[in-house]
């Protein structure tokens, strides 16, 4: 688990600094970017995000599990590899047919005043999502091949400096609207190439057409595991997503809507970037446990990482929402919905992280049907929701759609491996975790905000969430460090103070 706990730290850190690249990014998007044309990018971000889960076919996963199976100079890596990166070109290409011709229908889905924004730039969804996808089939592969900060340096750090430098250039004026939306599309060749290179450095990477490497016997094996989580990803991120690409149709105020609600969900976003960063780090390391058959090194696994998630969840959630007043302030009018938002939407978050690897672990089982089959019981919970409640209550109504849908997915699968494994995330020590996050939580609610006067410029409102924060932290460490509900954690920074040094 060392190692595992490391790459977890090592990525963490690379997110973090994408964490604060994308907060400056959303900033300067509030402010350079009208609403609707802000909310726009969101959307086809959004699009291309959904549909290519769809043209990768599940071929992410073969990437990130089934490469394992074979050593560097196996014949068959190199073809499995090819199968990865041939099929989500043509399934783009078979995608792109029947959205050009349903272009009516779609562009009529959303409001009168936003028409001409999703007709104009229509024709980039299907380049973004070529890009994407293959970003996605790189970074799973690389993975599995532990190279995982640096897989998320490309994906978080390279990605959004792309980004900035491409709002940079439309506030000096130097390209139009339509330049930020081809840029937002085209940057996403850098991660690919720089993936790549990376990828060609490890052992057994490359590309053959021998077909006959594989068996009929293998291929149905891997068809039938990437249909399963083909349906399973698309059917997932279909529920994360429902709640923004439903909300500029149905709600009034359109794109305007989405330009407020992304922004609260990327500050819910940073509450996940450890938890990926474990997932990413712990996922090679438990996939190959069960590959080997060796149920102790399983258990062994799945509890401690549950442990450690459950610090950095709570963690997260309280350096968050301590600051939320603070940080909204930084925003200009009319964004004022943020921590209202925010907080819904990290209800749902928390708990889908306290529940730990469940879906990584059924996902590698023998029972990994189930994800597929319960999610796709959500997707129609999550649809009607977000039917009823955004016409409603607009924004709110898409946050606690989105709530209750991750509320329920992750309670069913938490039963569920329960039933079919003894497995549960926590262990007689999570209760420990809570009252840290209590202490923490109090001491960072009651300090006293920092102003001039009344006043809360810029100077005042970081200094606050600096010195906020960093009491939480120190509150929070402390409690961890006497209550000991971790090993890892306690042989991490035991490391750290005979080392000098993070990892």
């Amino acid at each position: 688990m060392g190692i595992v706990f490391r790459q977890s730290v090592k990525t963490t850190l690379v997110n973090f600094t994408g964490a604060a690249l994308g907060a400056l990014l959303v900033l300067m998007s509030t402010y350079i970017l009208s609403k609707p044309e802000f909310g726009f990018t969101k959307n086809i971000t959004l699009e291309g995000a959904l549909i290519q889960f769809i043209v990768l076919l599940g071929t992410s996963s073969l990437a990130s599990t089934f490469t394992q199976r074979y050593a560097a100079n196996d014949a068959r890596k190199k073809v499995l590899l090819t199968i990865c990166g041939v099929v989500p070109i043509l399934a783009t290409i078979v995608f792109t047919i029947p959205y050009f011709a349903l272009r009516h229908s779609i562009v009529g889905l959303y409001q009168p005043a936003d028409r001409a924004f999703i007709n104009k730039y229509y024709s980039w969804v299907p380049v973004l999502v070529l890009f994407w996808s293959l970003m996605a089939f790189l970074d799973q592969y690389l993975i599995s091949q532990l190279k995982v900060a640096a897989s998320s340096f490309m994906r978080e750090v390279l990605l959004r400096l792309c980004n900035l430098v491409v709002i940079a250039l439309y506030y000096f004026k130097l390209i139009s609207f339509s330049g930020v939306v081809a840029g937002t599309v085209l940057i996403y060749v850098a991660p690919v190439l720089a993936m790549l290179l990376l990828a060609m450095r490890t052992q057994g990477f490359g590309f053959s057409v021998n077909w006959n490497a594989f068996t009929r016997q293998e291929y149905k094996e891997m068809a039938h595991y990437s249909w399963y989580h083909l349906m399973f990803g698309a059917s997932l991120n279909l529920i994360g997503y429902f709640d923004s690409l439903m909300l500029a149709p149905l709600d009034k105020a359109g794109m305007g809507s989405l330009a407020v609600y992304s922004v609260a969900i990327y500050a819910n976003t940073l509450i996940v970037f450890p938890y990926r960063a474990m997932i990413s780090a712990t996922y090679p390391v438990l996939n190959k446990a069960y590959i080997d058959r060796d149920e102790v090194k399983l258990k062994d696994l799945f509890h401690r990482s549950g442990i450690n998630i459950l610090i950095v969840a709570i963690g997260m959630f309280l350096l968050i929402a301590c600051n939320l007043e603070t940080i909204v302030n930084i925003f200009p009018v009319g964004y004022e919905a943020i921590p209202g938002l925010v907080m819904i939407l990290m209800l749902g978050r928390m708990i889908d992280m306290s529940t730990g690897l469940n879906s990584e672990l059924i996902g590698i089982s023998k029972f990994y049907r189930f994800n597929f089959h319960i999610s796709l019981m959500l997707i129609g919970i999550a649809f009607a929701l977000n039917w009823y409640l955004i016409p409603l209550y607009g924004v709110y109504g898409a946050a606690w759609s989105a709530t209750i849908a991750l509320a329920i997915f992750n309670i069913a699968k938490m039963f569920f491996l329960w039933k079919k494994m003894q497995l549960l995330p926590f262990t007689n020590k999570s209760w420990l975790v809570l009252v840290a996050g209590a202490g923490a939580g109090l001491s960072g609610y009651f300090m006293p905000h920092i102003n001039h006067t009344g006043h809360t410029g810029i100077a005042y409102l970081l200094t606050d969430t600096i010195l906020r924060s960093a009491l939480v932290v120190v509150v929070y460490t402390v409690l961890l460090l006497l209550l000991k509900p971790s090993a890892d954690l306690d042989t991490y920074l035991k490391s750290i103070r005979d080392n000098k040094r993070l990892f």
